[in-house]
Protein backbone atom coordinates (compact mmCIF):
# COMPACT_ATOMS: atom_id res chain seq x y z
CA UNK A 1 0.00 0.00 0.00
CA UNK A 2 1.30 3.45 -0.97
CA UNK A 3 1.54 5.94 1.90
CA UNK A 4 2.12 9.60 2.74
CA UNK A 5 5.52 10.11 4.43
CA UNK A 6 5.42 12.02 7.74
CA UNK A 7 8.83 12.96 9.13
CA UNK A 8 8.08 14.92 12.34
CA UNK A 9 5.37 15.69 14.89
CA UNK A 10 4.73 19.09 13.29
CA UNK A 11 1.22 18.50 11.96
CA UNK A 12 1.62 21.31 9.42
CA UNK A 13 3.49 18.73 7.36
CA UNK A 14 0.83 16.01 7.73
CA UNK A 15 -1.65 15.23 4.94
CA UNK A 16 -4.71 17.50 4.86
CA UNK A 17 -6.73 14.46 3.77
CA UNK A 18 -6.92 12.58 7.06
CA UNK A 19 -8.03 9.39 5.34
CA UNK A 20 -4.69 8.94 3.54
CA UNK A 21 -2.55 6.03 4.79
CA UNK A 22 0.61 7.28 6.51
CA UNK A 23 4.18 6.10 7.04
CA UNK A 24 5.55 7.68 10.20
CA UNK A 25 9.33 7.93 9.98
CA UNK A 26 9.71 7.19 13.70
CA UNK A 27 8.00 7.21 17.08
CA UNK A 28 9.06 10.85 17.45
CA UNK A 29 6.23 11.77 15.05
CA UNK A 30 3.48 10.44 17.32
CA UNK A 31 3.06 12.70 20.34
CA UNK A 32 1.18 10.98 23.12
CA UNK A 33 -0.65 14.23 23.79
CA UNK A 34 -1.91 14.14 20.17
CA UNK A 35 -2.88 10.48 20.17
CA UNK A 36 -6.42 11.33 19.05
CA UNK A 37 -4.98 12.78 15.84
CA UNK A 38 -2.95 9.76 14.76
CA UNK A 39 -4.27 6.65 16.52
CA UNK A 40 -7.25 6.34 14.20
CA UNK A 41 -5.21 6.69 11.02
CA UNK A 42 -4.18 3.89 8.73
CA UNK A 43 -0.48 4.05 9.58
CA UNK A 44 2.73 2.12 9.99
CA UNK A 45 5.90 3.30 11.71
CA UNK A 46 9.33 2.71 10.19
CA UNK A 47 11.67 0.62 12.32
CA UNK A 48 14.53 2.68 13.73
CA UNK A 49 17.74 2.01 11.83
CA UNK A 50 19.96 1.76 14.92
CA UNK A 51 17.91 -1.08 16.37
CA UNK A 52 20.55 -3.06 14.46
CA UNK A 53 23.39 -2.95 17.02
CA UNK A 54 26.07 -4.07 14.58
CA UNK A 55 25.07 -1.23 12.29
CA UNK A 56 25.08 1.19 15.22
CA UNK A 57 28.67 0.34 16.14
CA UNK A 58 29.99 0.31 12.56
CA UNK A 59 28.31 3.68 11.94
CA UNK A 60 29.91 5.01 15.12
CA UNK A 61 33.36 4.03 13.88
CA UNK A 62 32.63 5.47 10.43
CA UNK A 63 31.43 8.84 11.79
CA UNK A 64 34.33 9.04 14.25
CA UNK A 65 36.87 8.59 11.44
CA UNK A 66 35.01 11.01 9.17
CA UNK A 67 34.89 13.55 12.01
CA UNK A 68 38.67 13.44 12.39
CA UNK A 69 39.12 13.94 8.63
CA UNK A 70 36.71 16.88 8.55
CA UNK A 71 38.17 18.45 11.67
CA UNK A 72 41.61 18.58 10.07
CA UNK A 73 40.23 20.24 6.91
CA UNK A 74 38.02 22.71 8.81
CA UNK A 75 40.88 23.72 11.14
CA UNK A 76 42.92 24.73 8.10
CA UNK A 77 40.05 26.67 6.56
CA UNK A 78 38.98 28.50 9.69
CA UNK A 79 42.56 29.25 10.67
CA UNK A 80 43.16 30.82 7.27
CA UNK A 81 39.85 32.73 7.25
CA UNK A 82 40.39 34.22 10.71
CA UNK A 83 44.15 34.69 10.25
CA UNK A 84 44.89 32.66 13.34
CA UNK A 85 46.30 29.23 14.17
CA UNK A 86 45.45 26.12 12.18
CA UNK A 87 46.34 23.90 15.14
CA UNK A 88 43.81 21.05 15.17
CA UNK A 89 43.53 20.86 18.97
CA UNK A 90 42.76 24.59 19.14
CA UNK A 91 39.84 24.18 16.75
CA UNK A 92 38.67 20.90 18.24
CA UNK A 93 38.23 22.63 21.60
CA UNK A 94 36.14 25.39 19.98
CA UNK A 95 34.11 23.65 17.28
CA UNK A 96 34.53 19.96 18.14
CA UNK A 97 31.35 19.57 20.24
CA UNK A 98 29.23 21.25 17.56
CA UNK A 99 30.87 19.45 14.64
CA UNK A 100 30.59 15.93 16.05
CA UNK A 101 27.00 16.29 17.22
CA UNK A 102 26.04 17.91 13.92
CA UNK A 103 27.62 14.98 12.04
CA UNK A 104 25.92 12.43 14.30
CA UNK A 105 22.52 14.08 13.94
CA UNK A 106 22.74 14.59 10.19
CA UNK A 107 23.81 10.98 9.66
CA UNK A 108 20.88 9.72 11.73
CA UNK A 109 18.38 11.84 9.81
CA UNK A 110 19.88 10.87 6.45
CA UNK A 111 19.85 7.15 7.26
CA UNK A 112 16.21 7.33 8.34
CA UNK A 113 15.35 8.81 4.94
CA UNK A 114 17.70 6.60 2.93
CA UNK A 115 16.10 3.45 4.31
CA UNK A 116 12.54 4.47 3.40
CA UNK A 117 11.15 1.96 0.94
CA UNK A 118 10.30 4.02 -2.15
CA UNK A 119 7.71 1.49 -3.20
CA UNK A 120 5.76 2.25 -0.02
CA UNK A 121 5.59 6.02 -0.62
CA UNK A 122 2.81 7.66 -2.59
CA UNK A 123 3.46 11.26 -1.57
CA UNK A 124 6.19 13.35 0.01
CA UNK A 125 5.23 16.98 0.47
CA UNK A 126 7.78 19.59 1.52
CA UNK A 127 6.66 22.85 3.06
CA UNK A 128 8.32 26.17 2.25
CA UNK A 129 11.24 26.96 4.55
CA UNK A 130 14.37 29.09 4.81
CA UNK A 131 17.47 26.97 5.46
CA UNK A 132 19.37 30.02 6.71
CA UNK A 133 17.07 30.23 9.73
CA UNK A 134 18.78 27.08 11.03
CA UNK A 135 22.08 28.91 11.56
CA UNK A 136 22.48 29.01 15.34
CA UNK A 137 24.17 31.84 17.18
CA UNK A 138 26.26 29.49 19.34
CA UNK A 139 26.49 25.90 20.54
CA UNK A 140 23.76 26.30 23.16
CA UNK A 141 21.34 27.67 20.59
CA UNK A 142 22.18 24.77 18.25
CA UNK A 143 21.65 22.26 21.08
CA UNK A 144 18.19 23.69 21.72
CA UNK A 145 17.30 23.49 18.03
CA UNK A 146 18.15 19.86 17.30
CA UNK A 147 15.37 18.52 19.53
CA UNK A 148 12.55 20.63 18.09
CA UNK A 149 10.20 19.61 15.29
CA UNK A 150 10.76 22.59 12.99
CA UNK A 151 14.55 22.19 12.87
CA UNK A 152 14.25 18.49 12.20
CA UNK A 153 11.60 18.98 9.53
CA UNK A 154 14.03 21.12 7.53
CA UNK A 155 16.92 18.67 7.97
CA UNK A 156 14.72 15.77 6.88
CA UNK A 157 13.64 17.83 3.87
CA UNK A 158 17.29 18.41 2.91
CA UNK A 159 17.93 14.66 3.30
CA UNK A 160 14.91 13.83 1.10
CA UNK A 161 16.26 16.07 -1.65
CA UNK A 162 19.78 14.64 -1.38
CA UNK A 163 18.58 11.02 -1.30
CA UNK A 164 16.63 11.51 -4.51
CA UNK A 165 13.19 10.65 -3.16
CA UNK A 166 10.38 12.10 -5.29
CA UNK A 167 8.67 15.05 -3.61
CA UNK A 168 6.46 18.02 -4.31
CA UNK A 169 6.79 21.51 -2.84
CA UNK A 170 3.65 23.00 -1.35
CA UNK A 171 2.57 26.58 -0.75
CA UNK A 172 2.21 25.98 2.99
CA UNK A 173 4.96 27.56 5.08
CA UNK A 174 6.77 25.94 7.97
CA UNK A 175 7.02 27.81 11.26
CA UNK A 176 10.69 28.82 11.34
CA UNK A 177 13.07 27.90 14.18
CA UNK A 178 14.14 30.90 16.26
CA UNK A 179 17.75 32.00 16.61
CA UNK A 180 18.76 33.22 20.06
CA UNK A 181 18.69 36.98 20.46
CA UNK A 182 19.72 38.31 23.86
CA UNK A 183 17.59 41.02 25.43
CA UNK A 184 18.33 43.80 27.89
CA UNK A 185 18.36 41.47 30.90
CA UNK A 186 21.08 39.30 29.37
CA UNK A 187 23.12 42.39 28.49
CA UNK A 188 22.95 43.63 32.08
CA UNK A 189 23.94 40.21 33.43
CA UNK A 190 26.84 40.15 30.99
CA UNK A 191 28.17 43.40 32.44
CA UNK A 192 27.67 42.29 36.05
CA UNK A 193 29.43 38.96 35.53
CA UNK A 194 32.30 40.65 33.73
CA UNK A 195 32.77 43.10 36.61
CA UNK A 196 32.57 40.39 39.26
CA UNK A 197 35.24 38.35 37.50
CA UNK A 198 37.50 41.36 37.05
CA UNK A 199 37.39 42.11 40.77
CA UNK A 200 38.61 38.61 41.56
CA UNK A 201 42.35 38.66 42.17
CA UNK A 202 43.63 36.13 39.65
CA UNK A 203 46.98 36.24 41.41
CA UNK A 204 45.40 34.17 44.20
CA UNK A 205 43.46 31.92 41.82
CA UNK A 206 46.03 30.36 39.54
CA UNK A 207 44.00 27.16 39.31
CA UNK A 208 40.83 28.33 37.61
CA UNK A 209 37.60 26.40 38.21
CA UNK A 210 34.82 26.79 35.63
CA UNK A 211 31.60 24.79 36.01
CA UNK A 212 33.21 22.24 38.36
CA UNK A 213 29.85 20.51 38.92
CA UNK A 214 30.19 20.24 42.68
CA UNK A 215 28.48 22.00 45.55
CA UNK A 216 29.70 25.42 46.60
CA UNK A 217 30.68 24.30 50.11
CA UNK A 218 32.96 21.60 48.67
CA UNK A 219 34.47 24.01 46.16
CA UNK A 220 35.04 26.51 48.96
CA UNK A 221 37.02 23.99 51.03
CA UNK A 222 38.82 22.66 47.95
CA UNK A 223 40.09 26.08 46.94
CA UNK A 224 41.19 26.90 50.49
CA UNK A 225 43.22 23.67 50.50
CA UNK A 226 44.92 24.95 47.33
CA UNK A 227 45.68 28.31 49.04
CA UNK A 228 43.18 30.10 46.81
CA UNK A 229 40.32 32.53 47.30
CA UNK A 230 37.09 30.48 47.12
CA UNK A 231 35.71 31.49 43.74
CA UNK A 232 34.33 29.98 40.54
CA UNK A 233 34.00 32.01 37.37
CA UNK A 234 30.54 32.31 35.87
CA UNK A 235 29.60 31.58 32.29
CA UNK A 236 30.22 34.57 30.06
CA UNK A 237 27.14 35.99 28.32
CA UNK A 238 28.05 37.74 25.08
CA UNK A 239 25.49 39.60 22.99
CA UNK A 240 26.57 39.93 19.36
CA UNK A 241 24.82 40.63 16.01
CA UNK A 242 23.05 37.75 14.30
CA UNK A 243 23.53 38.68 10.63
CA UNK A 244 24.93 36.05 8.26
CA UNK A 245 27.92 36.80 5.99
CA UNK A 246 27.28 34.58 2.99
CA UNK A 247 30.51 35.65 1.29
CA UNK A 248 32.59 34.33 4.18
CA UNK A 249 30.68 31.07 4.17
CA UNK A 250 31.17 30.72 0.43
CA UNK A 251 34.94 31.06 0.88
CA UNK A 252 34.94 28.10 3.26
CA UNK A 253 33.20 25.71 0.90
CA UNK A 254 35.15 23.22 -1.14
CA UNK A 255 34.81 19.56 -2.07
CA UNK A 256 31.34 18.18 -1.45
CA UNK A 257 32.22 14.57 -0.64
CA UNK A 258 31.69 11.38 -2.58
CA UNK A 259 27.94 10.80 -2.41
CA UNK A 260 24.81 10.85 -0.31
CA UNK A 261 25.49 11.66 3.30
CA UNK A 262 29.04 12.93 2.77
CA UNK A 263 27.94 15.20 -0.05
CA UNK A 264 25.15 16.62 2.09
CA UNK A 265 27.47 16.97 5.09
CA UNK A 266 30.11 18.98 3.22
CA UNK A 267 27.44 21.35 1.95
CA UNK A 268 25.64 21.85 5.26
CA UNK A 269 28.69 22.16 7.53
CA UNK A 270 29.41 25.70 6.36
CA UNK A 271 25.79 26.51 5.57
CA UNK A 272 24.81 25.87 9.20
CA UNK A 273 27.95 26.42 11.29
CA UNK A 274 27.07 28.76 14.22
CA UNK A 275 27.77 32.47 13.91
CA UNK A 276 30.34 32.42 16.72
CA UNK A 277 32.68 30.31 14.61
CA UNK A 278 32.45 32.41 11.44
CA UNK A 279 30.83 35.87 11.45
CA UNK A 280 31.35 36.74 15.13
CA UNK A 281 34.66 34.95 15.65
CA UNK A 282 36.95 37.96 16.14
CA UNK A 283 34.64 39.91 18.46
CA UNK A 284 33.64 36.84 20.41
CA UNK A 285 37.25 35.74 20.92
CA UNK A 286 38.31 39.21 22.07
CA UNK A 287 35.46 39.45 24.61
CA UNK A 288 36.08 35.91 25.85
CA UNK A 289 39.80 36.44 26.42
CA UNK A 290 39.04 39.69 28.23
CA UNK A 291 36.58 37.95 30.52
CA UNK A 292 38.76 35.21 32.00
CA UNK A 293 42.15 35.35 33.80
CA UNK A 294 45.13 36.27 31.64
CA UNK A 295 47.74 34.03 33.28
CA UNK A 296 46.26 30.88 34.83
CA UNK A 297 48.51 28.01 35.84
CA UNK A 298 45.87 25.30 35.32
CA UNK A 299 42.24 25.16 34.16
CA UNK A 300 39.63 22.73 35.46
CA UNK A 301 36.05 22.05 34.35
CA UNK A 302 33.54 19.24 34.48
CA UNK A 303 30.95 20.50 31.99
CA UNK A 304 31.90 23.83 30.33
CA UNK A 305 33.94 22.05 27.62
CA UNK A 306 30.78 21.59 25.53
CA UNK A 307 28.15 24.30 25.84
CA UNK A 308 30.08 27.38 27.02
CA UNK A 309 31.51 28.95 23.88
CA UNK A 310 33.31 31.78 25.70
CA UNK A 311 35.08 29.25 27.91
CA UNK A 312 36.09 27.17 24.89
CA UNK A 313 37.61 30.18 23.10
CA UNK A 314 39.62 31.06 26.20
CA UNK A 315 40.75 27.48 26.87
CA UNK A 316 41.84 27.05 23.25
CA UNK A 317 43.97 30.18 23.60
CA UNK A 318 45.48 29.02 26.91
CA UNK A 319 46.27 25.48 25.77
CA UNK A 320 48.12 26.97 22.82
CA UNK A 321 50.31 28.56 25.52
CA UNK A 322 50.84 25.14 27.14
CA UNK A 323 48.54 25.76 30.13
CA UNK A 324 47.33 22.38 31.49
CA UNK A 325 43.65 21.71 30.88
CA UNK A 326 41.86 19.18 33.11
CA UNK A 327 38.35 17.79 32.63
CA UNK A 328 36.59 15.80 35.33
CA UNK A 329 33.98 13.12 34.67
CA UNK A 330 30.59 14.53 35.60
CA UNK A 331 28.13 11.67 35.31
CA UNK A 332 27.45 8.06 34.45
CA UNK A 333 28.04 5.99 31.28
CA UNK A 334 31.69 7.08 31.10
CA UNK A 335 34.01 4.07 31.03
CA UNK A 336 31.07 1.67 30.88
CA UNK A 337 29.05 2.45 27.73
CA UNK A 338 30.19 0.68 24.57
CA UNK A 339 30.33 3.99 22.73
CA UNK A 340 30.41 7.54 24.05
CA UNK A 341 31.47 10.26 21.65
CA UNK A 342 31.49 13.01 24.29
CA UNK A 343 33.93 10.92 26.31
CA UNK A 344 36.12 10.60 23.21
CA UNK A 345 36.06 14.37 22.77
CA UNK A 346 36.90 15.21 26.38
CA UNK A 347 39.85 12.82 26.46
CA UNK A 348 41.09 14.12 23.12
CA UNK A 349 41.19 17.81 24.10
CA UNK A 350 42.35 17.57 27.75
CA UNK A 351 45.80 17.15 29.23
CA UNK A 352 44.21 15.04 31.93
CA UNK A 353 40.75 13.49 32.07
CA UNK A 354 39.87 12.51 35.64
CA UNK A 355 37.69 9.40 35.73
CA UNK A 356 35.71 7.96 38.63
CA UNK A 357 38.12 5.04 38.92
CA UNK A 358 38.36 3.46 35.46
CA UNK A 359 41.15 3.56 32.91
CA UNK A 360 41.21 2.06 29.43
CA UNK A 361 44.97 2.51 29.01
CA UNK A 362 44.85 5.98 27.48
CA UNK A 363 47.74 7.91 29.00
CA UNK A 364 45.88 11.06 30.00
CA UNK A 365 43.04 9.28 31.88
CA UNK A 366 43.65 9.73 35.60
CA UNK A 367 41.46 7.61 37.94
CA UNK A 368 40.77 9.53 41.15
CA UNK A 369 38.05 9.58 43.82
CA UNK A 370 35.43 12.12 42.81
CA UNK A 371 34.16 14.99 44.98
CA UNK A 372 30.74 14.45 43.43
CA UNK A 373 30.36 11.21 45.39
CA UNK A 374 31.65 12.62 48.67
CA UNK A 375 28.25 12.65 50.37
CA UNK A 376 26.66 11.54 53.61
CA UNK A 377 24.69 8.35 53.07
CA UNK A 378 20.89 8.63 53.46
CA UNK A 379 19.38 6.81 56.42
CA UNK A 380 18.10 3.39 55.39
CA UNK A 381 14.78 2.16 56.81
CA UNK A 382 13.71 -1.40 56.09
CA UNK A 383 9.99 -0.61 55.86
CA UNK A 384 10.37 2.78 54.15
CA UNK A 385 9.50 3.88 50.62
CA UNK A 386 11.00 2.52 47.41
CA UNK A 387 12.28 5.21 45.03
CA UNK A 388 12.29 4.44 41.30
CA UNK A 389 14.15 6.99 39.15
CA UNK A 390 13.27 7.46 35.48
CA UNK A 391 15.48 9.18 32.92
CA UNK A 392 14.28 11.42 30.09
CA UNK A 393 15.76 11.36 26.58
CA UNK A 394 15.08 13.44 23.45
CA UNK A 395 12.51 12.21 20.92
CA UNK A 396 15.07 12.89 18.19
CA UNK A 397 18.49 11.27 18.38
CA UNK A 398 21.12 13.82 19.42
CA UNK A 399 24.43 12.17 20.36
CA UNK A 400 26.13 8.80 19.89
CA UNK A 401 26.55 7.08 23.21
CA UNK A 402 25.11 3.89 24.64
CA UNK A 403 21.61 4.94 25.67
CA UNK A 404 18.16 4.54 24.08
CA UNK A 405 17.97 6.60 20.88
CA UNK A 406 14.87 8.26 19.45
CA UNK A 407 12.18 5.59 18.90
CA UNK A 408 13.94 3.28 21.37
CA UNK A 409 13.02 5.63 24.23
CA UNK A 410 9.46 4.34 23.98
CA UNK A 411 10.77 0.85 24.83
CA UNK A 412 12.51 2.32 27.86
CA UNK A 413 9.32 4.02 29.09
CA UNK A 414 7.23 0.89 28.54
CA UNK A 415 9.82 -1.20 30.42
CA UNK A 416 9.45 1.00 33.49
CA UNK A 417 5.66 0.75 33.39
CA UNK A 418 5.89 -3.02 32.97
CA UNK A 419 8.08 -3.22 36.08
CA UNK A 420 5.49 -1.38 38.15
CA UNK A 421 2.72 -3.67 36.93
CA UNK A 422 4.66 -6.76 38.01
CA UNK A 423 5.18 -5.65 41.61
CA UNK A 424 3.05 -7.03 44.39
CA UNK A 425 0.43 -4.60 45.68
CA UNK A 426 2.11 -4.27 49.07
CA UNK A 427 5.24 -2.94 47.34
CA UNK A 428 3.29 -0.68 44.99
CA UNK A 429 1.86 1.06 48.05
CA UNK A 430 5.37 2.19 48.99
CA UNK A 431 6.66 2.95 45.47
CA UNK A 432 7.56 6.55 44.60
CA UNK A 433 8.46 7.53 41.04
CA UNK A 434 11.06 10.28 40.59
CA UNK A 435 10.69 11.82 37.13
CA UNK A 436 13.61 13.70 35.60
CA UNK A 437 11.23 16.02 33.77
CA UNK A 438 9.61 15.91 30.37
CA UNK A 439 11.36 18.44 28.19
CA UNK A 440 11.08 16.27 25.08
CA UNK A 441 7.31 15.68 24.84
CA UNK A 442 7.25 11.98 25.60
CA UNK A 443 4.44 12.72 28.10
CA UNK A 444 5.95 10.26 30.58
CA UNK A 445 3.84 11.54 33.45
CA UNK A 446 0.61 11.26 31.42
CA UNK A 447 1.47 7.72 30.33
CA UNK A 448 2.03 6.71 33.96
CA UNK A 449 -1.20 8.37 35.12
CA UNK A 450 -3.18 6.69 32.35
CA UNK A 451 -1.93 3.33 33.66
CA UNK A 452 -3.35 4.20 37.07
CA UNK A 453 -0.04 4.94 38.81
CA UNK A 454 -0.32 8.72 39.13
CA UNK A 455 -0.32 8.69 42.92
CA UNK A 456 3.21 7.26 42.87
CA UNK A 457 4.75 10.25 41.07
CA UNK A 458 7.20 12.41 42.96
CA UNK A 459 8.69 15.09 40.71
CA UNK A 460 12.33 16.06 41.20
CA UNK A 461 13.22 19.57 42.28
CA UNK A 462 13.88 21.82 39.26
CA UNK A 463 17.19 23.60 38.99
CA UNK A 464 20.87 22.82 38.49
CA UNK A 465 22.71 19.57 39.15
CA UNK A 466 23.39 20.35 42.82
CA UNK A 467 19.74 21.13 43.61
CA UNK A 468 18.57 18.01 41.84
CA UNK A 469 21.22 15.90 43.52
CA UNK A 470 20.37 17.22 46.99
CA UNK A 471 16.71 16.59 46.34
CA UNK A 472 17.41 12.99 45.41
CA UNK A 473 19.53 12.27 48.48
CA UNK A 474 17.03 13.88 50.82
CA UNK A 475 14.28 11.89 49.12
CA UNK A 476 16.13 8.67 49.94
CA UNK A 477 16.23 9.40 53.67
CA UNK A 478 14.26 6.76 55.60
CA UNK A 479 13.65 4.76 52.41
CA UNK A 480 14.34 1.08 51.96
CA UNK A 481 15.56 0.94 48.34
CA UNK A 482 16.62 2.94 45.28
CA UNK A 483 15.77 1.55 41.84
CA UNK A 484 17.69 2.89 38.84
CA UNK A 485 16.62 2.18 35.28
CA UNK A 486 19.38 3.79 33.21
CA UNK A 487 23.17 3.74 32.97
CA UNK A 488 23.58 7.16 34.56
CA UNK A 489 25.13 8.62 37.72
CA UNK A 490 22.13 7.80 39.94
CA UNK A 491 23.00 4.19 40.67
CA UNK A 492 26.73 4.99 40.88
CA UNK A 493 25.87 7.45 43.63
CA UNK A 494 23.71 5.05 45.63
CA UNK A 495 26.17 2.17 45.25
CA UNK A 496 29.06 4.36 46.41
CA UNK A 497 27.00 5.36 49.46
CA UNK A 498 26.20 1.69 50.11
CA UNK A 499 22.49 2.41 49.92
CA UNK A 500 20.37 -0.62 48.86
CA UNK A 501 20.02 -0.48 45.09
CA UNK A 502 18.43 -2.48 42.29
CA UNK A 503 19.27 -1.59 38.69
CA UNK A 504 17.50 -2.81 35.58
CA UNK A 505 17.96 -1.85 31.96
CA UNK A 506 17.89 -3.58 28.61
CA UNK A 507 21.48 -4.46 27.57
CA UNK A 508 20.46 -3.88 23.95
CA UNK A 509 19.65 -0.26 24.78
CA UNK A 510 22.55 0.22 27.21
CA UNK A 511 25.45 -1.70 25.72
CA UNK A 512 28.59 -2.17 27.83
CA UNK A 513 32.17 -1.94 26.64
CA UNK A 514 34.32 -5.03 26.97
CA UNK A 515 36.32 -3.80 29.99
CA UNK A 516 33.14 -3.16 31.99
CA UNK A 517 31.29 -6.40 31.21
CA UNK A 518 32.93 -8.50 33.99
CA UNK A 519 32.06 -5.91 36.66
CA UNK A 520 28.44 -5.67 35.55
CA UNK A 521 28.28 -9.48 35.40
CA UNK A 522 29.17 -9.62 39.10
CA UNK A 523 26.42 -7.11 39.93
CA UNK A 524 24.05 -9.30 37.94
CA UNK A 525 25.03 -12.47 39.83
CA UNK A 526 24.26 -10.93 43.23
CA UNK A 527 20.93 -9.48 42.12
CA UNK A 528 21.82 -5.78 41.91
CA UNK A 529 21.65 -5.65 38.10
CA UNK A 530 18.84 -7.08 35.96
CA UNK A 531 18.37 -7.20 32.19
CA UNK A 532 14.57 -7.14 32.27
CA UNK A 533 11.87 -5.46 34.35
CA UNK A 534 10.40 -8.91 35.01
CA UNK A 535 13.61 -10.17 36.63
CA UNK A 536 13.96 -7.04 38.79
CA UNK A 537 10.32 -7.18 39.92
CA UNK A 538 10.60 -10.88 40.70
CA UNK A 539 13.61 -10.30 42.97
CA UNK A 540 11.97 -7.36 44.73
CA UNK A 541 8.79 -9.36 45.29
CA UNK A 542 10.93 -12.04 46.95
CA UNK A 543 13.00 -9.80 49.23
CA UNK A 544 10.69 -6.79 49.65
CA UNK A 545 10.05 -7.62 53.30
CA UNK A 546 13.71 -7.65 54.30
CA UNK A 547 16.00 -5.57 52.08
CA UNK A 548 18.58 -5.29 54.86
CA UNK A 549 19.46 -9.01 54.94
CA UNK A 550 19.75 -9.22 51.15
CA UNK A 551 21.84 -6.06 50.86
CA UNK A 552 24.34 -7.05 53.52
CA UNK A 553 25.12 -10.41 51.98
CA UNK A 554 28.90 -10.82 51.94
CA UNK A 555 29.12 -11.72 48.25
CA UNK A 556 26.89 -8.80 47.26
CA UNK A 557 28.95 -6.32 49.24
CA UNK A 558 32.15 -7.62 47.69
CA UNK A 559 30.74 -7.19 44.16
CA UNK A 560 29.44 -3.70 45.03
CA UNK A 561 32.80 -2.56 46.43
CA UNK A 562 34.76 -3.93 43.47
CA UNK A 563 32.41 -2.17 41.07
CA UNK A 564 32.67 1.13 42.96
CA UNK A 565 36.46 0.94 43.12
CA UNK A 566 36.43 0.97 39.33
CA UNK A 567 33.45 3.19 38.42
CA UNK A 568 32.38 5.16 41.52
CA UNK A 569 35.58 5.70 43.47
CA UNK A 570 35.16 7.52 46.76
CA UNK A 571 37.66 8.69 49.38
CA UNK A 572 37.72 11.22 52.21
CA UNK A 573 41.10 12.56 51.06
CA UNK A 574 40.04 13.16 47.45
CA UNK A 575 41.19 16.82 47.58
CA UNK A 576 44.75 15.78 48.50
CA UNK A 577 44.89 13.34 45.61
CA UNK A 578 43.60 15.97 43.19
CA UNK A 579 46.12 18.47 44.55
CA UNK A 580 48.88 16.01 43.71
CA UNK A 581 47.60 15.72 40.14
CA UNK A 582 47.39 19.50 39.72
CA UNK A 583 50.94 19.93 41.01
CA UNK A 584 52.33 17.26 38.69
CA UNK A 585 50.65 18.84 35.66
CA UNK A 586 51.94 22.31 36.51
CA UNK A 587 55.47 21.00 36.94
CA UNK A 588 55.45 19.64 33.37
CA UNK A 589 55.00 23.07 31.84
Amino acid sequence: MKRFLVTTADETGWPTDKSLPVLFLGEWCKLYSRKSEWSGKNFITQEYHWNDKEKNYSDYVYIKNLYEENLFVIAKKLGKLHKTTTDVRYWEIIIGPWLRIFMDVLFDRYESIRLVEKKNIETIEILKYDLNQLIASDFSNFYEQIVNDEWNYIIFAECIKEAGLPYIETNKELKQPVRSVFGLRRKILDKLFLLSNKFTHSYFNKIVFISPYIQWNKLFKWQLSLSQIPWAYREQIINLPTSVDFNKRKLLKGDKGIDGYEFLLRRLIFDLMPLNYIENFDDFRKKSLNFYPKNPKLIYTASAYQSDDSFKFWVAHQTKNQIPFVIGQHGGNFGTGKVNQTEDHQISISDAFVSWGWNDNRENIKPLPTPQLDEKAPLHQNDGDIILTLADYPRYFYCQYSIPYASQVLEYIEGNIDFIKRLENSLKDNLKLRLAGDGFNWSIEDRIRDEGFGSMIHKSTPGGPNKRKDSFLSLLNNCRLSISTSNTATFLETLSLNFPTIVFFDPNLYEFRDDAIPFFAKLRRVGILHDTPDSAAQLLNEIGGDIYVWWNNKELQKARKEFCDNYALQSDDWHDQWKGLFQSLQSRK
